[in-house]
């Protein structure tokens, strides 16, 4: 068996050559999948003539910045050929490649069948590949090459023109009054960008050891549910059952016993949420999952149960993986971090949609006296302040030991795009039933739509 596929059909392989020539775009895009100059006889086309062709085409390509002329192709071949009848011919598919009028070219099929080949052919090396590994027992590299073999780009979105208003204005209003999700705390929302969290933003909760941030992450969950938005929720930390009862005491106002004694009275109050929300739970172990596995996991949703969610919450960055999935280490855990919360913000931007996650306190946020200290700044974040830099929004918490026998607890602005910095709020925290109640603000930071009422 050879190590790579072959174009399905030898008569699309003139017109993959002719396109490239008229089309530099689409060149560009199937130039780093079908270039084989850096393999010793490979080829994709059927007829290796052609593929030599095109990899001369590739290697002029680069090296002047622009498409070559016929002139100078045919001056290659010149120089590299030896045998006159292979010249005739390699000068033959110069001709048909140059002469071809893009009038003349079904673009649409051309590109469908390339994509459809390189996908293919990318899955069977990929195949191959982690076949040989399995041969030699190396299994740590399985999951890399296959995630690698599907990660092909044909992107065609070419932008926005900012002369296009009336578009624009239609994506703006949409970014507003459909993708932002509220948090279900009314100052809150305002704090962050007045009706909560927008799409495309990552957005992120801070606080020590035990500090609730599982608990709020919880509590944005089934508030947006309960909204009537869909929720999927990452788990690394606790599990998926205890989390569970946790969700199911904040919607039903259940507790966790009272779950167990009555299940047919749980039953019916989740029955009675009348509207399509709902929360996709999924749980793994701590730096297992990297942000490439949560956009495997949201297409397969996609895919199997049609869900697409309005938020995404992932609980939380630092027991992550990067997507190098190499195992963060305590010297270069600044830009470890960063990275994860770069490909967070990625994940939101490319499911349009907003991201919550959490990070712990460093030492320096902890008080004397128990709890945590009563302000928190971001060089309290544990190994990246580069995490509060990505951030679109970034709040910690902040809690005394009396807070927490009061049922009290402050969360702290300490970045807002909205320019909500400095703004503190105090929530009432029923721990029985996990959920939150917000009491108002404290201290106005430099958001004037915030107001102190508590």
């Amino acid at each position: 068996m050879e190590d790579n596929l072959k174009l399905p059909s030898k008569n699309i392989e003139p017109l993959i050559l002719a396109l490239s020539q008229n089309n530099q775009s689409f060149f560009l895009k199937i130039k780093k999948y079908l270039d084989t100059r850096t393999f010793k006889n490979k080829s994709y086309f059927n007829d290796p003539k052609y593929q030599k062709i095109f990899n001369i085409y590739a290697a002029l390509y680069e090296k002047l910045k622009g498409p070559p002329k016929k002139s100078t192709m045919a001056d290659i071949v010149e120089k590299t050929e030896t045998d006159p009848t292979v010249k005739i011919y390699l000068n033959s598919i110069l001709d048909a490649m140059y002469n071809t009028t893009p009038q003349e070219l079904d673009e649409k099929y051309i590109e469908d069948e390339s994509i459809a080949f390189i996908k293919e052919a990318r899955a069977f090396e990929a195949i191959m590949k982690a076949h040989t590994e399995i041969l030699n027992k190396q299994y740590g590299n399985l999951s890399s090459i296959m995630e690698d073999a599907v990660q092909v780009n044909f992107d065609k979105d070419i932008g926005s023109s900012f002369k296009d208003v009336r578009n624009n204005v239609q994506d703006m209003n949409k970014a507003v009054n459909e993708k932002a999700v509220s948090t279900g705390f009314v100052s809150l929302d305002k704090c962050i960008d007045e009706n909560g969290p927008s799409a495309k933003t990552l957005n992120i909760i801070s606080a020590i050891s035990g500090g609730f941030k599982s608990g709020f992450l919880g509590n944005l969950a089934v508030n947006a549910m309960l909204d009537g938005k869909k929720v999927v929720y990452y788990t690394f930390e606790t599990s998926k059952e205890k989390l569970l009862g946790r969700m199911y005491a904040q919607a039903a106002r259940m507790n966790m016993k009272q779950q167990i004694l009555n299940e047919e009275e749980l039953f019916k109050r989740v029955e009675a949420i009348k509207n399509n929300g709902d929360i996709q739970i999924l749980e793994r172990g701590a730096r297992q999952f990297s942000c490439d596995d949560i956009v495997a996991h949201l297409k397969d949703l996609k895919m199997y149960q049609n869900f697409v969610p309005d938020l995404i919450v992932v609980d939380y960055l630092m027991i992550m993986l990067a997507n190098s999935r190499k195992q963060p280490n305590e010297e270069g855990s600044f830009e470890y971090y960063k990275n994860v919360a770069e490909e967070l913000r990625n994940i939101a931007k490319d499911f349009d949609c907003p991201v919550w996650t959490a990070v712990q306190l460093n030492r320096g946020a902890y008080s004397e006296n128990g709890g945590s200290k009563g302000k928190i700044l971001a060089s309290d974040t544990a190994a990246s302040i580069g995490i509060v830099n990505t951030a679109d929004f970034f709040a910690a918490f902040s809690q005394s030991e009396r807070d927490k026998e009061d049922g009290k607890i402050y969360l702290g602005v300490v970045k807002s795009r909205n320019e909500g910095n400095g703004t503190k709020i105090l929530f009432d925290v029923d721990y029985e039933h996990f959920t939150m109640r917000e009491k108002g603000i404290v201290k106005t930071g430099s958001n004037k739509n915030v107001v102190v009422n508590a």
